[in-house]
């Protein structure tokens, strides 16, 4: 969601390939690239994944930084030093944290256990720590119109899906999040924004146009 949002906000041109999770791994949704395939094009075989010259960038933080530094007139990496610092703390938590241990414990319980039977308790700490997670967030946002110095990052753009995938779990995220709700409403107001809840929350694949 985050990648082609911020990859449409700034014009760039694109080619999405959806992903699936096959028997043996991801997949493309049409079933033209199997997984032994797909490990070719990225080595752990996970998304998301950035194609650009034949060559695999992945890792979000690593994405969005490509991304930004395309267009670096709109400075979306921050304006100095610290901002851009600030940027990569915010990224590096935003997908080890926020998504790696809470939405992985809450979508994906089997990587951290084998037995089923603790799924459910995985899913229900993994809930908790993102409503942690959450207001850590709304806390960091008060006060401020944007996240990291006085305009637009790749941290905006990369805020709002979590945001969506709140929403997911039946969150009232107004009501309980209102700091972080103000980022959402101004960030949905972009076009390539508000068409992120037309998207699954389905595995991607971008592959840069030249």
């Amino acid at each position: 969601m985050v990648v082609n949002s911020l990859l449409g906000d700034l014009g760039l041109p694109y080619q999405l390939v959806n992903m699936r999770m096959g028997a043996n791994g991801f997949e493309s949704a049409d079933g033209t690239v199997n997984h032994e395939q797909y490990l070719k094009i990225h080595h752990l075989g996970y998304v998301p994944c950035l194609l650009v010259d034949g060559v695999s960038i992945t890792e979000m933080p690593a994405i969005l930084t490509y991304i930004a530094n395309l267009v670096p007139e709109k400075r979306l990496l921050g304006d100095n030093l610290i901002e851009q610092s600030l940027v990569l703390g915010w990224a590096a938590w935003l997908s080890g944290s926020l998504h790696g241990r809470g939405f992985g414990a809450l979508f994906r319980p089997a990587r951290f256990t084998d037995n089923e039977s603790h799924y459910s308790e995985i899913k229900a700490k993994g809930l908790s720590y993102v409503n942690e997670c959450y207001n850590l967030i709304d806390k960091r946002l008060k006060g401020r119109d944007f996240p990291v110095g006085n305009h637009e990052t790749i941290i905006d753009f990369n805020l709002i899906v979590f945001y969506f995938w709140g929403l997911e779990q039946n969150i009232d995220m107004a009501q309980a999040y209102p700091e972080y709700d103000r980022l959402f409403v101004r960030m949905s107001k972009k076009a390539a924004v508000s068409k992120i809840d037309k998207f699954s929350r389905t595995a991607l694949v971008f592959v840069a146009d030249e």
